[in-house]
């Protein structure tokens, strides 16, 4: 036989030992085998193992202090330099604050100002999302409470506008 072919079956022969192995070891031991059998097929299934490795749970994010109002006042008091890098440390903070509904949409985003309604100047501070279906239980001026993840603060010509996920209405 020549070098070759010694060499063809060897591999040959390496390979199916391979096979055998992976088989034997896919049928092998670390569950308890049943004779119930799949509507497919007609081989035992396999019922894993219990384990002792407990499940996460979902632990609520922490609500964290910061008001709209310290929010604010930082704005004033900072550089458009110190202010972008501030901006980013509020982003996933979950706040619960309140403020005043300035406007409804019709897509579920509320418009909220977080000073009162008899302000003198004011503007919408704050955006939040509710389910398209709850956009006529809101009226305009009415006080909400709300808790949220902030997704981004923006400053424009010294307003601060905070945008919200993950936000739940607090009735």
């Amino acid at each position: 036989m020549s070098k070759k072919k010694i060499a063809l079956f060897g591999v040959l022969g390496l390979l199916f030992l391979c096979v055998v192995i992976g088989i034997i070891a896919s049928l092998g031991g670390d569950g308890e085998t049943t004779t119930a059998s799949s509507p497919s097929t007609d081989r035992p299934t396999r019922t894993p193992r219990p384990t002792n490795t407990p499940k996460p749970t979902n632990t609520p994010k922490p609500i964290d202090p910061i008001t709209y109002a310290e929010i604010r006042e930082k704005r004033e008091a900072m550089t458009d330099a110190q202010w972008d890098n501030y901006a980013k440390t509020l982003v996933g903070l979950r706040v619960e604050w309140s403020g005043w509904i300035e406007e409804v949409k019709a897509n579920g985003e509320l418009l909220i100002d977080m000073d009162p309604p008899n302000a003198l100047f004011s503007v919408q501070d704050c955006y939040i999302r509710i389910p398209k279906e709850d956009v006529l239980k809101y009226n305009k001026d009415a006080e909400i409470v709300w808790q949220g993840d902030i997704k981004s603060v923006v400053s424009l010509l010294g307003s601060v506008s905070v945008r919200f996920e993950n936000v739940a209405i607090i009735e």
